[in-house]
């Protein structure tokens, strides 16, 4: 990895079994953007030592790491990020399809709505909104399209081409 040197057995001992996961994944549990930030910089740590597993061709070990990760920071309490999508990727490496596609499937409905709304309440568009979810779909498609998963890439480059031209600078 370019982000340092990470080792996998200090990391995974840590992530998997050294923390208290305290309600993080508890619907009843309302989180503000700002509670929120420290989360989603646990989903990135998890995404690193996953990556590293992988490519220490520890395939079973990273997937266990994602499924843990996504039961402990689910969609439902700490919302999937821009980040998220590097996920789809390495579950199609390690022949997570169901996962991966679960994931494109949240995040390419959220976007869609997004951007839909944004189309008809110009008023209220946040730019760096629009272009978060116009990134999070060409993420998805090109993920998709690297593991020759071309059908499932058209349903969300045409989404991403509904909207593309709307909001070209």
């Amino acid at each position: 990895a370019t982000d340092g040197y990470v080792n996998t057995d200090i990391m995974y001992e840590r992530m998997m079994k050294g923390y208290a996961w305290r309600n993080l994944d508890n619907p009843n549990i309302y989180y503000d953007e700002n509670q929120r930030r420290f989360p989603l910089n646990l989903r990135s740590s998890f995404y690193r030592l996953a990556e590293e597993l992988v490519m220490e061709q520890k395939n079973d070990k990273a997937k266990e790491v994602i499924h843990f990760c996504l039961a402990k920071l689910p969609d439902n309490t700490i919302p999937y990020d821009y980040f998220t999508p590097r996920f789809v990727p390495l579950l199609l490496q390690i022949g997570d399809e169901k996962t991966a596609m679960d994931i494109c499937k949240v995040m390419g409905e959220r976007a869609d709505q997004e951007l839909a709304y944004f189309t008809v309440n110009r008023k209220k568009a946040n730019n760096q909104e629009i272009e978060i979810n116009l990134y999070v779909l060409n993420q998805i498609v090109s993920s998709l399209r690297q593991f020759n998963k071309n059908e499932q890439a058209k349903v969300y480059e045409d989404i991403f081409k509904k909207y593309e031209s709307n909001y070209q600078q």
